[in-house]
């Protein structure tokens, strides 16, 4: 039996942030395959999320995609709630958004290290 197999989500919800490319978007399609409904959070790209969506669906499990800026407070809590509003729970989250500040680290002011 692969961990896979020992490792299923059925009947759980799971939300990750920014799942719309990159790393999160393969935990979200991951999470769907071993089951999980998945919220896809984005907070640009609708186009992307939505595939993301599709390919979970096509795999098997269900999802929806849900704009929201995760470094905002008020659209963190409405994601949440949208998410619960929608699928009636959730188990799992998967904070993955991030901000990408560059330069050198002598020249990051505490504003920018604290957004990051």
């Amino acid at each position: 039996m692969s961990a896979v197999e020992t490792s299923r989500l059925d009947g759980k919800v799971a939300l990750v942030t920014g799942s719309g490319r990159g790393i999160g978007k393969s935990m979200a399609i991951e999470l769907g395959k071993r089951g999980a409904k998945v919220v896809v959070n984005y907070a640009n790209s609708a186009d992307a999320a939505n595939q993301v969506v599709e390919e979970i669906k096509k795999n098997g499990s269900d999802a929806i995609a849900l704009k929201a800026n995760v470094g905002e407070v008020s659209e963190t809590i409405k994601l949440f709630d949208q998410a619960v509003e929608h699928f009636g729970q959730l188990d799992i989250v998967c904070s993955n958004s991030g901000v990408v500040s560059f330069g050198h680290l002598k020249d990051v002011t505490e504003e920018e290290f604290d957004r990051v």
